[in-house]
């Protein structure tokens, strides 16, 4: 895959987790099978929005980046990142924190995964 196509996903999917962990966390975390929330929990999750939030911005400003061997470095980084997400959501359903609606997490950071590390051994724009 592409960088800038990639930088473009990432973009929308981390902005509308963001906006929704942000704004009604205990209504999204419930189709996971996640209830009977405290305050510190809420604020976790808010607070998990706002990071989802930030890697959004992030990605929307590098989508044009020009310099191949930062788009590599970036690209490396993320998929590093996605790769411990697919563990962290694996663990989160076999332990049964959450339902097997986590399984879609899963994919869409295994997707992630493949698709950073493609960008990151290759020079493609």
């Amino acid at each position: 895959m592409n960088f800038k196509p990639i930088c473009l996903i990432g973009t929308v999917v981390c902005a509308v987790f963001g906006l929704v962990f942000l704004l009604v966390p205990m209504q999204v975390a419930a189709i996971y099978g996640m209830v009977e929330w405290n305050p510190g929990q809420l604020t976790v999750a808010r607070l998990f929005g706002v990071s989802m939030l930030y890697i959004a911005v992030t990605l929307f400003v590098l989508r044009d980046l020009a310099d191949q061997a930062l788009r590599r470095t970036f690209a490396a980084a993320f998929a590093a990142a996605s790769a411990v997400a697919v563990v962290v959501s694996i663990h989160s359903v076999v332990t049964g924190a959450t339902n097997s609606m986590m399984w879609s997490t899963v994919l869409i950071y295994g997707f992630f995964t493949i698709a950073w590390a493609s960008v990151a051994k290759s020079s493609s724009t």
